[in-house]
Protein backbone atom coordinates (compact mmCIF):
# COMPACT_ATOMS: atom_id res chain seq x y z
CA UNK A 1 0.00 0.00 0.00
CA UNK A 2 2.81 2.40 0.90
CA UNK A 3 4.70 1.78 -2.33
CA UNK A 4 1.46 2.09 -4.32
CA UNK A 5 0.65 5.51 -2.84
CA UNK A 6 4.18 6.82 -3.33
CA UNK A 7 4.23 5.51 -6.89
CA UNK A 8 0.93 7.18 -7.76
CA UNK A 9 1.54 10.55 -6.09
CA UNK A 10 5.33 10.91 -6.28
CA UNK A 11 7.28 8.56 -8.51
CA UNK A 12 5.13 8.96 -11.63
CA UNK A 13 5.38 12.75 -11.55
CA UNK A 14 8.10 15.04 -12.85
CA UNK A 15 9.48 17.70 -10.49
CA UNK A 16 11.49 20.78 -11.37
CA UNK A 17 13.67 20.52 -8.26
CA UNK A 18 14.42 18.32 -5.24
CA UNK A 19 12.61 20.90 -3.11
CA UNK A 20 9.39 20.39 -5.12
CA UNK A 21 9.73 16.62 -4.75
CA UNK A 22 10.27 16.94 -1.00
CA UNK A 23 7.16 19.10 -0.73
CA UNK A 24 5.15 16.46 -2.62
CA UNK A 25 6.28 13.78 -0.16
CA UNK A 26 5.32 16.00 2.82
CA UNK A 27 1.89 16.85 1.43
CA UNK A 28 1.15 13.24 0.48
CA UNK A 29 2.10 12.00 3.97
CA UNK A 30 0.04 14.73 5.64
CA UNK A 31 -3.01 13.98 3.47
CA UNK A 32 -2.78 10.24 4.19
CA UNK A 33 -2.49 11.06 7.90
CA UNK A 34 -5.53 13.35 7.87
CA UNK A 35 -7.89 10.81 6.26
CA UNK A 36 -6.55 7.75 8.14
CA UNK A 37 -6.74 9.40 11.54
CA UNK A 38 -10.13 10.97 10.79
CA UNK A 39 -11.50 7.51 10.01
CA UNK A 40 -10.01 6.07 13.23
CA UNK A 41 -11.22 9.05 15.25
CA UNK A 42 -14.84 8.63 14.16
CA UNK A 43 -15.09 4.86 14.69
CA UNK A 44 -13.31 4.94 18.06
CA UNK A 45 -15.24 7.84 19.56
CA UNK A 46 -18.55 6.38 18.39
CA UNK A 47 -17.56 2.94 19.71
CA UNK A 48 -16.33 4.34 23.01
CA UNK A 49 -19.52 6.32 23.60
CA UNK A 50 -21.74 3.38 22.68
CA UNK A 51 -20.08 0.97 25.13
CA UNK A 52 -19.18 3.56 27.80
CA UNK A 53 -15.42 2.90 27.40
CA UNK A 54 -13.29 5.81 28.55
CA UNK A 55 -10.12 4.17 27.21
CA UNK A 56 -11.50 3.73 23.68
CA UNK A 57 -13.04 7.22 23.67
CA UNK A 58 -9.71 8.64 24.84
CA UNK A 59 -7.97 6.75 22.06
CA UNK A 60 -10.40 8.28 19.55
CA UNK A 61 -9.79 11.79 20.87
CA UNK A 62 -6.08 11.12 20.53
CA UNK A 63 -6.70 10.32 16.84
CA UNK A 64 -8.54 13.64 16.54
CA UNK A 65 -5.36 15.32 17.77
CA UNK A 66 -3.48 13.37 15.10
CA UNK A 67 -5.85 14.79 12.46
CA UNK A 68 -5.02 18.29 13.66
CA UNK A 69 -1.31 17.48 13.68
CA UNK A 70 -1.47 16.20 10.10
CA UNK A 71 -3.31 19.36 9.07
CA UNK A 72 -0.65 21.46 10.81
CA UNK A 73 2.01 19.43 9.01
CA UNK A 74 0.28 20.05 5.68
CA UNK A 75 0.19 23.81 6.24
CA UNK A 76 3.72 23.81 7.67
CA UNK A 77 5.13 22.00 4.63
CA UNK A 78 3.51 24.55 2.29
CA UNK A 79 4.80 27.52 4.28
CA UNK A 80 8.29 26.06 4.76
CA UNK A 81 8.62 25.63 0.99
CA UNK A 82 8.11 29.34 0.31
CA UNK A 83 11.15 30.76 -1.51
CA UNK A 84 13.52 33.25 0.07
CA UNK A 85 12.45 36.86 0.09
CA UNK A 86 13.80 40.23 1.25
CA UNK A 87 12.82 39.65 4.89
CA UNK A 88 13.92 35.99 4.92
CA UNK A 89 16.99 35.65 2.65
CA UNK A 90 17.64 32.07 3.77
CA UNK A 91 14.10 30.85 3.07
CA UNK A 92 11.30 29.71 5.37
CA UNK A 93 12.46 26.16 6.16
CA UNK A 94 12.43 26.63 9.94
CA UNK A 95 8.64 26.97 9.81
CA UNK A 96 8.62 23.17 9.69
CA UNK A 97 10.22 23.09 13.15
CA UNK A 98 7.66 25.60 14.43
CA UNK A 99 4.74 23.55 13.13
CA UNK A 100 6.24 20.45 14.78
CA UNK A 101 6.30 22.39 18.06
CA UNK A 102 2.66 23.42 17.58
CA UNK A 103 1.75 19.78 16.90
CA UNK A 104 3.48 18.71 20.12
CA UNK A 105 1.55 21.31 22.13
CA UNK A 106 -1.71 19.88 20.75
CA UNK A 107 -0.57 16.41 21.83
CA UNK A 108 0.23 17.68 25.34
CA UNK A 109 -3.17 19.41 25.64
CA UNK A 110 -4.96 16.21 24.59
CA UNK A 111 -2.94 14.22 27.14
CA UNK A 112 -3.89 16.59 29.98
CA UNK A 113 -7.58 16.43 29.00
CA UNK A 114 -7.51 12.62 28.90
CA UNK A 115 -5.74 12.49 32.24
CA UNK A 116 -8.49 14.55 33.88
CA UNK A 117 -11.22 12.40 32.28
CA UNK A 118 -9.49 9.21 33.42
CA UNK A 119 -9.19 10.44 37.01
CA UNK A 120 -12.93 11.25 36.97
CA UNK A 121 -13.59 7.77 35.55
CA UNK A 122 -11.67 6.18 38.41
CA UNK A 123 -13.69 8.18 40.96
CA UNK A 124 -17.04 7.46 39.24
CA UNK A 125 -16.72 4.25 37.16
CA UNK A 126 -19.39 3.37 34.55
CA UNK A 127 -20.69 0.04 33.32
CA UNK A 128 -19.30 -1.03 29.94
CA UNK A 129 -21.27 -2.53 27.06
CA UNK A 130 -19.53 -4.60 24.41
CA UNK A 131 -19.90 -6.94 21.44
CA UNK A 132 -17.65 -8.74 18.97
CA UNK A 133 -17.80 -5.83 16.53
CA UNK A 134 -15.99 -3.62 19.07
CA UNK A 135 -13.09 -6.08 19.29
CA UNK A 136 -12.86 -6.29 15.48
CA UNK A 137 -12.85 -2.47 15.24
CA UNK A 138 -9.97 -2.21 17.70
CA UNK A 139 -7.93 -4.87 15.89
CA UNK A 140 -8.50 -3.14 12.54
CA UNK A 141 -7.51 0.16 14.14
CA UNK A 142 -4.26 -1.36 15.35
CA UNK A 143 -3.51 -2.61 11.83
CA UNK A 144 -4.14 0.83 10.33
CA UNK A 145 -1.95 2.54 12.94
CA UNK A 146 0.87 0.07 12.38
CA UNK A 147 0.76 0.70 8.63
CA UNK A 148 0.55 4.47 9.15
CA UNK A 149 3.56 4.45 11.48
CA UNK A 150 5.61 2.48 8.95
CA UNK A 151 4.42 4.80 6.15
CA UNK A 152 5.48 7.90 8.10
CA UNK A 153 8.84 6.34 8.95
CA UNK A 154 9.57 5.45 5.33
CA UNK A 155 8.78 8.97 4.07
CA UNK A 156 10.72 10.47 7.00
CA UNK A 157 13.83 8.51 5.95
CA UNK A 158 13.44 9.81 2.40
CA UNK A 159 13.03 13.53 3.16
CA UNK A 160 14.29 13.84 6.77
CA UNK A 161 11.21 15.74 8.02
CA UNK A 162 10.97 16.46 11.75
CA UNK A 163 7.16 16.57 11.48
CA UNK A 164 6.99 13.08 9.97
CA UNK A 165 9.48 11.76 12.50
CA UNK A 166 7.19 13.03 15.25
CA UNK A 167 4.15 11.56 13.46
CA UNK A 168 5.83 8.14 13.19
CA UNK A 169 6.65 8.10 16.91
CA UNK A 170 3.12 9.24 17.75
CA UNK A 171 1.57 6.53 15.55
CA UNK A 172 3.58 3.81 17.30
CA UNK A 173 2.39 5.24 20.64
CA UNK A 174 -1.20 5.16 19.37
CA UNK A 175 -0.76 1.52 18.39
CA UNK A 176 0.28 0.69 21.94
CA UNK A 177 -2.60 2.77 23.32
CA UNK A 178 -5.17 0.87 21.24
CA UNK A 179 -3.66 -2.46 22.26
CA UNK A 180 -3.90 -1.47 25.92
CA UNK A 181 -7.54 -0.41 25.37
CA UNK A 182 -8.31 -3.78 23.80
CA UNK A 183 -6.54 -5.55 26.64
CA UNK A 184 -8.62 -3.71 29.25
CA UNK A 185 -11.81 -4.61 27.38
CA UNK A 186 -10.85 -8.29 27.27
CA UNK A 187 -10.05 -8.23 31.00
CA UNK A 188 -13.51 -6.78 31.64
CA UNK A 189 -15.19 -9.39 29.40
CA UNK A 190 -13.50 -12.46 30.84
CA UNK A 191 -12.68 -11.49 34.44
CA UNK A 192 -15.17 -8.65 35.07
CA UNK A 193 -12.46 -6.32 36.36
CA UNK A 194 -12.86 -2.64 35.42
CA UNK A 195 -9.47 -1.37 34.29
CA UNK A 196 -10.87 1.01 31.68
CA UNK A 197 -10.27 4.31 33.49
CA UNK A 198 -6.86 3.16 34.74
CA UNK A 199 -5.90 2.25 31.17
CA UNK A 200 -7.12 5.69 30.04
CA UNK A 201 -4.82 7.19 32.69
CA UNK A 202 -1.84 5.19 31.39
CA UNK A 203 -2.64 6.15 27.79
CA UNK A 204 -2.81 9.84 28.73
CA UNK A 205 0.63 9.65 30.37
CA UNK A 206 2.05 7.90 27.29
CA UNK A 207 0.63 10.63 25.06
CA UNK A 208 2.02 13.31 27.38
CA UNK A 209 5.49 11.73 27.25
CA UNK A 210 5.35 11.62 23.45
CA UNK A 211 4.25 15.26 23.24
CA UNK A 212 7.01 16.46 25.56
CA UNK A 213 9.69 14.60 23.59
CA UNK A 214 8.45 15.98 20.26
CA UNK A 215 8.34 19.50 21.73
CA UNK A 216 11.89 19.14 23.07
CA UNK A 217 13.22 17.97 19.69
CA UNK A 218 11.46 20.72 17.73
CA UNK A 219 12.57 23.40 20.19
CA UNK A 220 16.16 22.18 19.88
CA UNK A 221 15.96 22.65 16.09
CA UNK A 222 14.44 26.12 16.43
CA UNK A 223 17.06 27.32 18.92
CA UNK A 224 19.91 25.70 17.02
CA UNK A 225 21.30 22.25 17.77
CA UNK A 226 24.85 20.97 17.42
CA UNK A 227 26.15 19.40 14.23
CA UNK A 228 25.20 15.74 13.97
CA UNK A 229 28.19 13.44 14.39
CA UNK A 230 27.39 11.66 11.11
CA UNK A 231 27.28 14.90 9.10
CA UNK A 232 30.37 16.34 10.82
CA UNK A 233 32.46 13.21 10.33
CA UNK A 234 31.20 12.76 6.76
CA UNK A 235 32.21 16.28 5.71
CA UNK A 236 35.60 16.11 7.46
CA UNK A 237 36.40 12.69 6.00
CA UNK A 238 35.44 13.82 2.50
CA UNK A 239 37.58 16.99 2.61
CA UNK A 240 40.59 15.23 4.06
CA UNK A 241 40.54 12.81 1.11
CA UNK A 242 41.89 15.66 -1.03
CA UNK A 243 45.64 15.04 -1.20
CA UNK A 244 46.42 18.78 -1.04
CA UNK A 245 44.57 19.19 2.30
CA UNK A 246 46.77 18.76 5.38
CA UNK A 247 43.98 19.17 7.93
CA UNK A 248 40.66 20.82 8.77
CA UNK A 249 39.11 22.67 11.69
CA UNK A 250 36.38 25.11 12.74
CA UNK A 251 33.54 23.43 10.85
CA UNK A 252 30.38 25.50 11.50
CA UNK A 253 26.94 24.59 10.13
CA UNK A 254 23.87 26.81 10.36
CA UNK A 255 20.56 25.12 9.69
CA UNK A 256 17.69 27.04 8.08
CA UNK A 257 15.37 24.08 7.65
CA UNK A 258 15.62 20.48 6.38
CA UNK A 259 18.25 20.26 3.62
CA UNK A 260 18.83 24.03 3.88
CA UNK A 261 22.16 24.48 5.60
CA UNK A 262 25.08 26.87 5.26
CA UNK A 263 28.55 26.06 6.54
CA UNK A 264 32.11 27.29 6.79
CA UNK A 265 35.34 25.44 7.41
CA UNK A 266 39.07 26.11 7.62
CA UNK A 267 41.27 23.84 5.51
CA UNK A 268 45.03 23.68 5.96
CA UNK A 269 47.18 23.84 2.82
CA UNK A 270 50.97 23.89 2.33
CA UNK A 271 52.21 27.48 2.55
CA UNK A 272 53.85 27.16 -0.88
CA UNK A 273 50.44 26.65 -2.55
CA UNK A 274 49.77 29.54 -4.94
CA UNK A 275 46.65 31.68 -4.57
CA UNK A 276 45.28 30.31 -7.84
CA UNK A 277 45.81 26.70 -6.71
CA UNK A 278 44.25 27.37 -3.31
CA UNK A 279 41.23 29.01 -4.95
CA UNK A 280 40.75 26.01 -7.23
CA UNK A 281 40.92 23.59 -4.28
CA UNK A 282 38.39 25.67 -2.33
CA UNK A 283 36.01 25.70 -5.31
CA UNK A 284 36.23 21.92 -5.68
CA UNK A 285 35.58 21.38 -1.97
CA UNK A 286 32.60 23.75 -1.88
CA UNK A 287 30.99 22.21 -4.96
CA UNK A 288 31.43 18.60 -3.82
CA UNK A 289 30.09 19.29 -0.31
CA UNK A 290 26.99 20.91 -1.81
CA UNK A 291 26.41 17.94 -4.11
CA UNK A 292 27.06 15.20 -1.53
CA UNK A 293 25.61 16.71 1.64
CA UNK A 294 23.25 19.47 0.37
CA UNK A 295 25.24 22.00 2.41
CA UNK A 296 26.33 25.39 1.00
CA UNK A 297 29.96 25.54 2.08
CA UNK A 298 32.39 28.46 2.34
CA UNK A 299 36.07 27.51 2.66
CA UNK A 300 38.74 29.51 4.48
CA UNK A 301 42.35 28.49 3.78
CA UNK A 302 45.13 28.39 6.38
CA UNK A 303 48.78 28.13 5.21
CA UNK A 304 50.87 25.50 6.98
CA UNK A 305 54.67 25.76 6.93
CA UNK A 306 55.81 22.26 5.93
CA UNK A 307 59.48 23.15 5.34
CA UNK A 308 60.44 24.61 8.72
CA UNK A 309 61.89 21.79 10.80
CA UNK A 310 61.29 23.69 14.04
CA UNK A 311 57.58 24.16 13.28
CA UNK A 312 57.22 20.50 12.39
CA UNK A 313 58.90 19.53 15.65
CA UNK A 314 56.61 21.85 17.63
CA UNK A 315 53.53 20.35 15.92
CA UNK A 316 54.66 16.84 16.75
CA UNK A 317 55.28 17.82 20.38
CA UNK A 318 51.89 19.51 20.89
CA UNK A 319 50.09 16.60 19.21
CA UNK A 320 51.82 14.15 21.54
CA UNK A 321 51.00 16.25 24.62
CA UNK A 322 47.28 16.76 23.90
CA UNK A 323 46.78 13.06 22.98
CA UNK A 324 48.54 12.10 26.19
CA UNK A 325 45.98 14.14 28.12
CA UNK A 326 42.89 13.08 26.13
CA UNK A 327 42.62 11.19 22.81
CA UNK A 328 39.54 13.27 21.92
CA UNK A 329 41.51 16.55 21.89
CA UNK A 330 42.72 18.26 18.72
CA UNK A 331 44.71 21.40 17.97
CA UNK A 332 45.17 23.72 15.00
CA UNK A 333 46.61 27.05 13.81
CA UNK A 334 49.97 26.49 15.48
CA UNK A 335 52.54 29.17 14.81
CA UNK A 336 55.81 30.31 16.37
CA UNK A 337 56.44 33.95 17.25
CA UNK A 338 60.05 34.90 18.18
CA UNK A 339 60.68 37.39 20.97
CA UNK A 340 63.51 38.45 23.25
CA UNK A 341 63.30 35.18 25.21
CA UNK A 342 62.82 31.67 23.84
CA UNK A 343 59.78 32.71 21.82
CA UNK A 344 56.20 31.56 22.07
CA UNK A 345 53.84 29.08 20.46
CA UNK A 346 50.29 30.19 19.66
CA UNK A 347 47.66 27.56 18.88
CA UNK A 348 44.01 26.54 19.42
CA UNK A 349 42.87 23.48 21.36
CA UNK A 350 39.48 21.87 20.60
CA UNK A 351 37.95 20.26 23.70
CA UNK A 352 34.73 18.26 24.25
CA UNK A 353 31.67 20.22 25.32
CA UNK A 354 31.65 18.59 28.76
CA UNK A 355 34.96 20.24 29.73
CA UNK A 356 34.43 22.88 32.43
CA UNK A 357 36.71 25.72 33.52
CA UNK A 358 38.54 23.47 35.99
CA UNK A 359 39.24 20.84 33.28
CA UNK A 360 40.50 23.56 30.93
CA UNK A 361 42.69 25.09 33.63
CA UNK A 362 44.28 21.71 34.42
CA UNK A 363 44.79 21.06 30.69
CA UNK A 364 46.54 24.42 30.20
CA UNK A 365 48.86 23.75 33.16
CA UNK A 366 49.67 20.27 31.84
CA UNK A 367 50.56 21.59 28.37
CA UNK A 368 52.72 24.40 29.76
CA UNK A 369 54.61 22.01 32.03
CA UNK A 370 55.17 19.45 29.27
CA UNK A 371 56.38 22.07 26.79
CA UNK A 372 58.70 23.58 29.40
CA UNK A 373 60.28 20.15 29.99
CA UNK A 374 61.26 19.99 26.32
CA UNK A 375 61.94 23.68 25.61
CA UNK A 376 62.75 25.64 28.75
CA UNK A 377 61.37 29.18 28.61
CA UNK A 378 59.19 28.59 25.52
CA UNK A 379 55.84 30.28 26.19
CA UNK A 380 52.45 29.02 25.02
CA UNK A 381 49.38 31.09 24.14
CA UNK A 382 46.47 28.64 24.12
CA UNK A 383 43.01 29.48 22.73
CA UNK A 384 40.28 26.99 23.70
CA UNK A 385 37.49 26.05 21.27
CA UNK A 386 34.60 23.70 22.04
CA UNK A 387 33.67 20.77 19.81
CA UNK A 388 30.39 21.83 18.13
CA UNK A 389 29.12 18.35 17.31
CA UNK A 390 25.72 17.52 18.82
Amino acid sequence: MTNFLLKIFIEKKQFESSSDKRLAYSLTASTVGIFSNLFLCIIKIVTGLLINSLAITADGINNLADVLNSAVGFVGAKLADKPADKEHPFGHGRIEYITAAIASIVIIMVAVSLFISSVNGIIEPKEMLWNKAVIIILIVSMGIKLWLALFYRKVFKIINSSILHAAAIDSFSDLISTFVSLFSLLIYIFIDIKLDAYVGLIVSLMILWTGLNVFKDSLKSIIGSGISVELYDGIIEHIQNYEEVLGTHDLLIHNYGPNKSMASIHIELPNLTTLEEAHEIADKVEKSINELFQVNMVVHMDPININDENILEYRKLIDCIVKKWDEKLAFHDLRFVPDSDAGKLIFDIVVPREYNLMNIGLLRRFILDEVDKKYTGLKCVIVVDYDLRG
